[in-house]
């Protein structure tokens, strides 16, 4: 049998091309040169994938046409590899669902973000030694230890100085200024925190126009208003009136939800506490443990009930592959604990008057619709969000009661069999449970494996129990902040796969 090492070394060989002579060494060297070009590509992707989605978008594309002419000067076509074909289905369904949408324009919009899906064929071809897995998984998992540490920093620190009740008499009310808006400038002076809050009315005392940047509410939205400086003094007199250090009301990252950036927050803590539960050395298990607990904090400030629970069980499954039966008892107790603890304290923090809450009133009455419409479109669906704009025509429920807010199915295998049909569902459906196989094969073959090979397979396994399992209540699919991270990990599945597979196989 072949060491890790050795099977690792071998497998990034580029195989005979043609036999023209003198052009066969071209073609190696552009062969080679466009796979270094295409993991630089794939660096960069995971790079910005916890902070710019749209610039990953574009990075793909790259990639892709980079890909393509890979393979196209290697000669030898297309290798067939585990996902490649269930992928492929569904794309193709998707795009005939869209092509016969009834909004092609938004269909087609949402066509482009699936379109990440092409990492899980660029990573396997391009990610051929352990090296190179190791470096692309390092590169994701420290722009997201940035990311959790902005997170806890707003929390701690705080984004600004929050007005804690603004009378609707008041002249800063009609200057459009709100109870708890919060203040993150005067007149270019940053107020994030009361020190600064104070140093800024100093700095500014003699300006009688304030221009102020404002942050409000949730999701947050931040703009500008110009007000008189009297009637900040005014306001700043009133016994009533009184400042705060503001926080974000749910995390939200960069993006403009928390909720994809709680599903990208869930995968990747999943991510790292696989590769710390096989973690052989103190500083590792140091490192992978710090930034598991990082990434799961930052997820419960974002208070999104299903991802936290999603990650709470991803842990438990890893727990029983790789604990013994006794820590996994003990394991599977706390976790019941945690996750009651979580629905209680989500509803308490969210104010929710019962279990639902408005938004989930909509969630309901949108599955209470999805049967007809499914019905009605049985076999390629409505197309690719076509519910945004023909919501009121199809007299869904939830577009009535909630004229100003459009939604979604809000469950990503509802949101598929609605807008890509039966056919569609059972292409997504190929393709996860091919997913899943795969991910259970590489924790057989890497059991004897060294200890990233077999914490990848654990962590890869992880994350994906986490994302199917928030998936069923939250549209994952349609959030491109978390699926481009999502096809990365199936590619790199495939790639671990291939490398184990070469581990296994006799001299």
């Amino acid at each position: 049998m072949l060491s890790p090492v050795a099977c690792n070394e071998n497998s990034g060989a580029i195989p005979e091309l043609d036999h023209h002579g003198h052009s066969l060494q071209a073609r190696r060297i552009w062969a080679e040169q466009l796979r270094r070009a295409l993991f630089l590509l794939l660096l960069v992707i995971v790079a910005a994938a916890p902070f710019a989605p749209h610039f990953v978008q574009l990075v793909s594309r790259l990639a892709l046409g980079c890909w393509i002419a890979r393979v196209v000067v290697i000669g030898h076509g297309v290798k067939i590899r585990p996902l490649f074909l269930p992928f492929l289905a569904f794309f193709g369904v998707a795009g005939l669902s869209a092509l016969l949408s009834y909004d092609p324009l938004l269909s087609w919009t949402r066509m482009g973000w699936f379109g990440l899906g092409v990492l899980i064929l660029i990573v396997p071809d391009v990610v051929q030694s352990r090296r190179n897995l190791k470096l692309l998984v390092l590169v994701l998992l420290v722009p997201s230890s940035i990311s959790g540490i902005r997170t806890v920093w707003q929390y701690t620190v705080g984004i600004g100085t929050k007005l804690v009740t603004v009378r609707r008499d008041c002249p800063l009310a009609g200057d459009g200024l709100w109870s708890g808006d919060m203040i993150q400038e005067i007149n270019g002076r940053r107020t994030r925190t009361p020190s600064q809050w104070r140093r800024a009315l100093q700095m500014t005392r003699r300006d009688q126009k304030l221009k102020l940047h404002v942050a409000r509410s949730y999701p947050l939205q931040h703009f500008d208003v110009v007000i008189e400086r009297a009637h900040l003094d005014g306001w700043l007199a009133d016994p009533t009136a009184s400042v705060a250090r503001a926080t974000p009301l749910r995390a939200q990252g960069g993006f403009y939800n928390s909720i994809p950036y709680a599903g990208l927050l869930m995968v990747l803590a999943a991510l790292s506490c696989g590769l710390f539960l096989t973690a052989p050395s103190l500083p590792g298990r140091v490192a992978l443990g710090s930034l598991s607990v990082l990434l799961a904090t930052s997820l419960w400030l974002t208070v999104t009930r299903a991802y936290i629970v999603a990650l709470l069980i991803s842990v438990l499954l890893m727990l029983s592959q790789s604990a013994g039966q006794k820590l996994r008892r003990i394991s599977f107790l706390a976790i019941v604990l945690a996750v009651a603890a979580t629905l209680a304290w989500t509803r308490q923090a969210r104010d929710l008057p019962d279990w639902y809450g408005e938004q989930n009133q909509a969630r309901i009455m949108m599955w209470e619709d999805s049967p007809r419409l499914i019905l009605r479109h049985p076999v390629l669906g409505i197309g690719w969000d076509s519910v945004f704009s023909h919501g009121l025509q199809w007299n869904l429920q939830a577009y009535k009661a909630y004229p100003y807010k459009l939604s979604h199915f809000h469950s990503t295998p509802i949101q598929v069999a609605v807008d890509c049909g039966i056919i569609g569902l059972a292409a997504w459906a190929w393709l996860l449970v091919s997913w899943g196989l795969l991910l259970v094969r590489n924790l057989q073959l890497s059991r004897e494996q060294d200890w990233f090979s077999r914490g990848l397979a654990l962590a890869l396994f992880g994350s994906a129990a986490g994302f199917v399992i928030g998936s069923l209540v939250h549209y994952t699919l349609g959030d491109g902040e978390v699926m481009a991270t999502l096809w990365l990990l199936m590619g790199c599945a495939v790639a671990l796969h291939a490398q184990l597979q070469d581990c296994a196989a006799p001299d």
